[in-house]
């Protein structure tokens, strides 16, 4: 009977740990070869009611500790996380959050962004870019190459490349670091700023005092964020370059 017990508390002990562990939100995770990554995807609630209708669209970018091939690992911190975890209402967006195994590749997101507009009800003139860490270097170099993919992006606790500056001219961007990081120093982003603000009246900067690297996951649970998000549009009917499916991409 003792035996019968413990299997029971067994059971029911892993039961609530599923329950805690698993998420609550309904994101769908896609392994399609036609995508150069996997993903987790998550459609407003009204997605399959308003067949009509297009959607503003947010892609964001994990940092080195979510790469690999788990896609679960995407779902620990970031965008994702904050969907899991609802405090947030993002229901009017489409969200999606790859993953990769080897640092971000500007021309696959490209190619990412232009294959999932195929296929899903994306507003193209709300399409808005944000990553951390790893993911904020792909931000910021992503939007660097291709300046009109995105109406609006937020790099965080990143950095990007000088020779961009010119072409972020017209991207509203908005950084956030901490100034205590000692994994990606805050002259990352302060070198990105100080350059773009001589070009770009829409830029915004938050520094976080006294915090670290990793406390920058609390920008993702600010609504602020998705609200800025949503005050920027952009008409790219004429600028976005077709894409190829034999077109070879380079990762780094």
């Amino acid at each position: 009977m003792k035996y019968v017990w413990i299997l029971f508390a067994l059971i029911v002990c892993g039961n609530s740990y599923a329950q805690w562990y698993l998420p609550k939100t309904p994101m769908k995770a896609v392994r399609d070869k036609k995508y150069p990554y996997p993903f987790w995807v998550n459609l407003p609630k009204d997605y399959e009611t308003k067949k009509d209708t297009v959607f503003p669209f947010i892609l964001y970018l994990h940092g080195k500790s979510a790469q690999g091939t788990d896609l679960h690992k995407v779902r620990a911190y970031g965008v994702a996380y904050t969907v899991d975890k609802g405090n947030v209402d993002l229901s009017k967006f489409i969200v999606v959050a790859p993953q990769t195994n080897r640092g971000w590749s500007p021309k696959a997101v490209k190619q990412l962004v232009d294959t999932l507009q195929k296929y899903y009800r994306i507003d193209s003139t709300r399409r808005y870019l944000t990553g951390m860490s790893m993911g904020g270097y792909g931000c910021w170099m992503t939007a660097g190459q291709y300046p009109d993919l995105f109406a609006a992006i937020a790099p965080v606790c990143g950095g990007g490349d000088i020779k961009d500056i010119e072409r972020l001219k017209d991207v509203p961007t908005w950084v956030f670091h901490g100034d205590k990081d000692v994994l990606v120093g805050i002259q990352c982003s302060t070198m990105m700023i100080d350059e773009l603000r001589k070009i770009n009246a829409n830029v915004r900067f938050t520094m976080y005092k006294n915090e670290g690297h990793s406390a920058m996951v609390r920008v993702y649970d600010d609504a602020s964020l998705y609200e800025w998000f949503l005050q920027h549009k952009k008409d790219f009917s004429n600028s976005l370059s077709s894409y190829s499916e034999n077109s070879y991409y380079p990762r780094f």
